[in-house]
């Protein structure tokens, strides 16, 4: 898929709910229907593996396919090199893999990252980034934000805070740049690397986001004799590594799958765990020979 600059987009300088209902294939009057999202969500508490609850707001119908079509809009413009989170050939291995030679490096995240990106944010980016007009930015903020804030649940959410915080990661990239460090985020991560980084780096970045009401916190810092885990990716004499967790779950669902007799429960295991060694061989190879073995 060819990208192309900002300003050659459907989006950009759109100054009529028309103009905006044509971009998105509907007509205005559904468009100011669906604006009322409260109607379109389905809200739902969901625990993690860890036992931790999230509430999950995930848009229904003809809004699930509206935010889907906005991710495809965005996704065709040029983004910038730091960006690995919500579009097409960047993952967190990217991510990782940025900054894979660096000797020290530093990571923060976002502290409730959808929940504290709000409503006004995204709709100030739609303005200074696409430089929609005021009507068009504020309809688009009422279809893309629940409750004051961006969704959890939304296919379109992390590109929502992409453009809500747009500004600030600009600034944090080139402020990084400029001191000759590296600087990547994935979804609420942030991660700066290179020879000698330090508080000073960290600082900067956190005024950077003073007045934003986010909170930067777990801040983690990496020496250059330390092994550095960067979005589930560890980083380690130059090359990308395995979480020793993740070689422990592929190794444990090997072991179930090789004691269950075969049947349903057998059949679900198997596409799981070759599933994750799928995934864990973008990351060591020899698991694509594992990987062949079984199958």
């Amino acid at each position: 898929m060819s990208r192309y600059p900002i300003h050659q987009s459907g989006l950009f300088r759109l100054r009529s709910i028309g103009q905006l209902a044509r971009l998105l294939r509907y007509d205005s009057k559904t468009l100011r229907a669906l604006s009322d999202v409260g109607k379109h969500y389905h809200v739902w508490p969901e625990t993690d593996a860890n036992g931790k609850e999230r509430i999950i707001e995930a848009p229904q119908g003809q809004l699930k396919v509206l935010h889907r079509r906005l991710v495809r809009i965005v996704n065709r413009i040029q983004l910038p090199e730091y960006l690995h989170s919500g579009r097409k050939k960047r993952s967190y291995i990217t991510n990782a893999e940025a900054h894979v030679s660096s000797r020290t490096l530093i990571k923060l995240d976002i502290r409730k990252f959808y929940p504290s990106t709000s409503t006004e944010a995204f709709v100030r980016g739609l303005r200074d980034y696409f430089e929609c007009g005021v009507e068009v930015a504020d309809l688009l903020g009422d279809l893309c934000t629940f409750e004051g804030h961006i969704p959890t649940g939304s296919p379109f959410s992390m590109m929502a805070a992409y453009v809500a915080l747009k500004s600030r990661f600009d600034r944090a990239a080139a402020a990084a740049k400029a001191r000759g460090n590296v600087f990547t985020v994935y979804v609420d991560d942030m991660t700066l690397s290179g020879s000698l980084v330090n508080n000073r780096d960290r600082d900067l970045i956190k005024s950077i986001f003073k007045g934003s009401g986010l909170d930067l916190h777990k801040f983690k810092y990496y020496g250059p004799t330390t092994a550095k885990s960067v979005t589930g990716t560890i980083l380690r004499d130059g090359r990308k590594h395995l979480p020793n967790r993740r070689h422990l779950k592929i190794a444990t669902n090997l072991a179930l799958l090789e004691s269950l007799p075969q049947g349903a429960e057998k059949e679900r295991l198997y596409q799981s765990v070759r599933g994750q060694m799928i995934e864990a061989s973008q990351l060591e190879p020899s698991y694509a020979h594992r990987l062949r073995r079984i199958e």
